[in-house]
């Protein structure tokens, strides 16, 4: 939807600029226009700037920094502003950006599958489709939440996002028996080893999934914003030939990539991954999941916690069906 609305503008004598939050997912935004034959620039650290061209892809944090706070260059002159993940480009430095380009007479339009958080920021929401009509047309895959503990939460604090610190959640988390439980879940709801991503509370306890993993005859890769972008395409395509069963992370998966040969998603188990307990977090990450491309009727499968799914409000006795269903 996206490339088809700064394609048309660019055809219109118009100027258009994309916004990224994370610098895979302005990748592989790039990725797509270049695709469809849309001819951008990049505005993100580690690129050279074409500033001419009428469509622009722009990291929101190299904004921030040169436009806004150093004044090094000045914003792209874009008539329309589109935001990808809008529910996460909510701070205050999106928020400083989005108001020079209003200011400047561009029209502000959002995309996202959480629509938590977005008060005060859009005019409106505009619903495109409702995820029951995607399954329907084959768009989505239906996700079966597996939730077989529930860790103790007693005495951690959530930050404003409602969510716990990766401090908090290390501490208690990471014990002697996490990687048994993870690799006990991984095993019975995944008897075909298919593709999994699994999210860890930190980047250290990502690597150490990895070699054990590897320990247990499991090929895994680690990735985080430091991973070469080579390296991450090189991953990301040993996960869809099958050479690399599980890809760990602390959160650069968490929302938006394009991973459409990964039907498992492993996440806030017992004492295990990285514990997202907010509405937010949750809706976002099983969202992605569901973007899996796989053969008709498939289901895709997120493991996580019956507390945090519970305190969400989520229907336990549907939870509870699932799992007595097996893998």
């Amino acid at each position: 939807m996206m490339h088809e609305m700064v394609r048309d503008c660019s055809e219109q004598g118009r100027k258009s600029v994309i916004y990224q939050h994370r610098k895979m997912l302005l990748n592989q935004t790039s990725g797509v226009l270049t695709g469809f034959g849309v001819h951008h620039g990049i505005r993100a650290a580690g690129h050279l700037p074409v500033l001419s061209n009428n469509v622009q892809v722009s990291s929101i944090w190299t904004e921030g920094v040169r436009s806004i706070k150093n004044e090094q260059w000045d914003l792209h002159e874009a008539d329309l502003v589109l935001v990808d993940e809008a529910h996460s480009m909510t701070h205050d430095t999106a928020s400083k950006v989005f108001k020079h380009h209003l200011k400047a007479g561009a029209k502000l339009c959002g995309f996202t599958a959480t629509p938590v958080g977005l008060k005060g920021h859009y005019d409106a929401i505009a619903v495109a489709g409702v995820k029951s009509e995607l399954r329907a047309c084959g768009a989505l895959l239906e996700a079966q939440v597996f939730a077989p503990d529930e860790p103790s939460s007693k005495g951690m604090i959530k930050n404003e996002n409602g969510d716990y610190s990766p401090k908090e959640i290390t501490g208690r988390m990471m014990v002697k028996t996490i990687f048994g439980r993870v690799y006990e879940h991984w095993k019975r709801l995944n008897q075909f080893a298919l593709p999994a991503i699994l999210f860890a509370p930190g980047v250290p306890e990502s690597r150490w999934f990895v070699e054990q993993f590897r320990r247990k005859g499991v090929t895994a890769a680690h990735i985080d914003a430091k991973t070469s972008d080579q390296e991450r395409a090189d991953i990301m395509g040993g996960s869809k030939d099958g050479t690399i069963r599980v890809i760990c992370n602390r959160f650069v998966l968490r929302e938006g990539v394009d991973a459409p040969a990964v039907p498992l998603y492993i996440c806030d188990n017992v004492r295990l991954p990285y514990r997202i307990p907010s509405i937010r977090g949750s809706v976002t990450q099983e969202s992605s999941l569901a973007r899996a491309r796989c053969a008709p009727g498939s289901w895709g499968v997120s493991v996580a916690s019956r507390g945090s799914e519970r305190r969400q409000g989520l229907d336990a006795r549907r939870h509870q069906q699932i799992n007595s269903q097996g893998a």
